[in-house]
């Protein structure tokens, strides 16, 4: 196995997407301070999984995305990749190792893959006095979003001949930051966990604190580190970390285990006190069950008493309904006729009503012309004795008139 190629874009002061070919046994990197050089140390540190902000020489992990300048934007994303070339081995897998990788009781359960994911892939007993210092600073990174993937990506047991478990010639390790605070990692291509870049390269030497990469001031804290510690590098470089870490681990899951026998036997002796009292429930529901057939069986035979009862008084009231019907029917009739009755003698009052307004019209229309007559009669009197009185003066007057003549023809004749 052997890193190829190293591809950067946007991440930190290399804007443009950068490709390093390391095809020299050796391959140095050189320039004038401030020129990045430790920006690709930090990047293959970055890709392997370092989650600290620390340790990159940043605040906060956002700060590994380019942050722009006097004359380029900012970037949205950083990512690098690694490409390793990935042989057959020369001779393969031992079918010891086969069967320890495959074994099935170190196969994670499900939700395992989180809480490994939370201690960034260190087991206990296997963390360094570096991973310590940085703690702090892991729990303010941004939140990776691996462990939304479920099931694991890498089967050693699956590729036993080659170096890194991945049935291909070239291996591509990517991982990408969005300014949204989104990490993913990809192996060829394919969204993986954190969890899995970590397996990917167990027993290579390989990883952001593994031997592979040694810092400034690396060697001296190695020397004067404490046995444990330089123990753990050791262990790393011999192949034996990846069996500490399932021991931790098998460890963990028999523990757990024993504490699950612990509930279950808790559990087990709850169900026994439950079922002495669902026994005696039993059996009260057994002569509930009896007591109620009895009950259902006196109610059957009430009811069809009931029934029969109902049925009869059914028949005696059809048929006084029926009686009763034929005497509405007669009673309709009668009203019927006494309606039609009622009519004509209705008629006939109005005809009464009628000609009694008749009546009483000519009755006061005599009664007008009786009063009219006896007016006239009256008036007519009147004049009858003005004219008598009239007639009386006429008469004086003639009287007068004669006796004035014969007096005049006396003289006359005188």
């Amino acid at each position: 196995m052997r890193l190829a190629r190293l591809i950067l874009s946007g991440f930190k002061s290399f804007a443009d997407e950068t490709e390093f070919s390391f095809d020299s046994p050796i391959t140095g990197i050189v320039g004038p301070n401030g020129c990045g050089k430790s920006n690709v140390v930090d990047a293959v540190r970055w890709v392997l999984g370092e989650r600290s902000a620390k340790s990159l020489r940043g605040g906060a992990m956002i700060d590994v995305i380019f942050a722009g300048s006097a004359m380029r934007k900012p970037m949205g994303t950083a990512s690098v990749t690694l490409v390793f070339e990935n042989p057959l081995l020369a001779s393969p897998r031992s079918a010891t190792a086969r069967a320890d990788d495959s074994e099935p009781g170190e196969r994670e359960a499900p939700g395992e893959s989180a809480e490994l994911d939370e201690r960034g892939g260190d087991a206990e007993g296997v963390r360094t006095r570096h991973d310590a210092e940085h703690d702090a600073a892991e729990s303010h990174e941004a939140f990776d979003g691996d462990e939304s993937l479920e099931g694991p990506a890498i089967r050693r047991d699956e590729v036993p001949h080659r170096a890194l478990p991945v049935d291909t010639e070239i291996v591509e390790v990517t991982r990408r930051l969005h300014g949204d605070g989104r990490s993913e990692y990809l192996i060829n291509g394919r969204r993986v966990r954190l969890r899995d870049v970590k397996e990917l390269f167990l027993d290579t030497g390989i990883g952001n604190d593994a031997y592979s990469i040694i810092e400034q001031g690396k060697v001296d804290a190695m020397l004067r580190a404490h046995p444990f510690e330089r123990r753990a590098v050791l262990e790393e470089a011999a192949g034996v970390a990846k069996f500490r870490l399932r021991k931790v681990e098998a460890a963990r899951k028999l523990d757990q285990a024993e504490r699950h026998l612990v509930q279950v036997r808790e559990q087990l002796g709850g169900t026994e006190r439950r079922l002495r009292i669902v026994r005696g429930q039993a059996e009260k529901a057994k002569r509930y069950r009896a007591l109620e057939e009895e009950r259902r069986t006196l109610r059957r035979a009430l009811l069809l008493d009931q029934y029969h009862e109902c049925r009869d008084r059914l028949v005696g009231l059809t048929s006084r309904i029926t009686q009763i019907e034929a005497e509405r029917t007669q009673w309709e009739r009668d009203l019927a006729s006494l309606e039609e009755r009622q009519e004509s003698l209705m008629s006939e009052r109005e005809g009464a009503l009628s000609n009694q307004r008749t009546l009483e019209e000519k009755r006061l229309e005599a009664i007008g012309a009786k009063r009219q007559a006896e007016q006239r009669i009256d008036f007519a009197g009147r004049s009858l004795t003005e004219a008598e009185i009239a007639a009386r003066e006429d008469a004086r007057r003639t009287a007068e008139l004669d006796a004035k003549a014969s007096e005049l023809a006396v003289r006359c004749e005188e």
